[in-house]
């Protein structure tokens, strides 16, 4: 079976936290960007409705970059809180919304229940939806804290197999 090849700028591997905050990042440094996010998920951004116990901790005032990171979110216009233990929440459950939301706005392509199967050194995205060809990739995996969250340690053997290591 003759699979599709799709041509663009940009592929990000995980539309989790990471992939979609460093999809809007790109399109807003570079708007004439063409970003493409896969997504093995039937949904982008899972685990981040799960995060601080259903309230989507967004960051914490001891983290580095706690300062970068809240002002990414209170930019895509996220009202955000600090509690008492320097966690810090948005005032509403609208973290996940609000990122999707700039990304359709910004024109950017969330594919799901798309599986990355191999990185070719020509920066071919190999998936069970076709083979999705870009100037740049960006493995945005997670770990492999839940599984059924999304974070499955896949990101890694699609890495080791270009030869990096962990």
């Amino acid at each position: 079976m003759q699979r599709k090849v799709y041509a663009m700028n940009t592929v990000i591997i995980g539309a989790g936290a990471s992939g979609l905050a460093c999809a809007i990042r790109l399109k807003q440094n570079i708007p004439n960007a063409d970003v493409t996010l896969l997504e093995r998920l039937e949904v982008p951004g899972k685990k981040i409705l799960a995060t601080g116990n259903g309230r989507c901790n967004i960051t914490n005032t001891a983290a580095k970059g706690c300062k970068t990171t809240s002002a990414f979110f209170e930019g895509l216009g996220l009202m955000l809180r600090s509690e008492e233990d320097g966690r810090i929440y948005p005032y509403s459950q609208k973290a996940l919304a609000v990122l999707l939301d700039k990304c359709f706005e910004l024109g950017i392509n969330i594919i799901t229940d798309c599986t990355a199967e191999r990185i070719l050194p020509n920066l071919t995205v190999q998936t069970n939806k076709g083979a999705f060809k870009s100037d740049y990739t960006v493995v945005c995996c997670g770990g492999k804290a839940q599984s059924a969250l999304g974070s499955n340690g896949s990101g890694y053997e699609l890495l080791k197999k270009l030869g990096h290591g962990i």
